[in-house]
């Protein structure tokens, strides 16, 4: 009877690394902060949750009521206390971090197939087992590039949308500038009231 070979210490190895990376993205795209320990905890909880399903007599636990309490517990160990809209903040991101995580790590080891044969269930597990490693440095280095790259494009996109025409007249000198709107600038003029824009001599 055909099977395939599972790594325990290359499933919690890898799955480590990934919870750990998850968090991470979901508590700073919610602005959660957490300690490194609690982040490592919950990743450790979730790794050991990913070794029942290679346990004869386990698979119950991953229906999906057991999967949606195992990312809750995840998230309350590595952010509570929280409140509500924080707490499904970070869930969701978790959520979505993984979906796009786990779709570039499958499509990256599906890319390296090359057989023209159709993939059964068991042959698909033998081939991410082969490439796990190839495949997970590779998706990591697509999410981080991606993350990089949307990072960027806000950062432009803010500062283009903050930027507006000015003009400085002095003394009938007249020279046209490119300003830039900052709300943390509070300075007025002390006898108008008016805001004051600050320019270099």
């Amino acid at each position: 009877m055909g099977g395939y070979v599972v790594y325990v210490d290359q499933v919690l190895a890898g799955n480590l690394l990934l919870n750990y990376l998850l968090l991470w993205v979901a508590g700073r795209l919610s602005r959660v902060r957490a300690p490194l320990y609690r982040l490592w905890l919950s990743s450790l909880l979730g790794s050991v949750y990913s070794l029942l399903l290679f346990v004869p007599g386990c698979q119950v636990f991953f229906l999906l009521p057991c999967k949606v309490l195992a990312s809750v517990l995840m998230v309350l160990l590595a952010f509570a206390p929280l409140s509500l809209p924080r707490f499904f903040s970070c869930l969701a991101l978790f959520y979505l971090s993984s979906f796009m995580l786990g779709g570039i790590w499958l499509g990256t080891i599906y890319f390296l197939y090359t057989d023209s044969r159709s993939l059964s269930a068991a042959g698909l597990l033998g081939l991410v087992s082969r490439h796990y490693w190839t495949g997970l440095v590779l998706a990591l280095a697509v999410f981080a590039g991606g993350g990089a790259a949307l990072a960027l494009w806000r950062h432009r996109w803010r500062s283009r949308a903050c930027q507006v025409g000015l003009a400085v007249e002095v003394d009938g000198c007249r020279v046209e500038l490119e300003g830039m709107v900052d709300t943390g600038n509070s300075l007025r003029d002390p006898l108008t009231g008016h805001p004051v824009v600050v320019v270099e001599r």
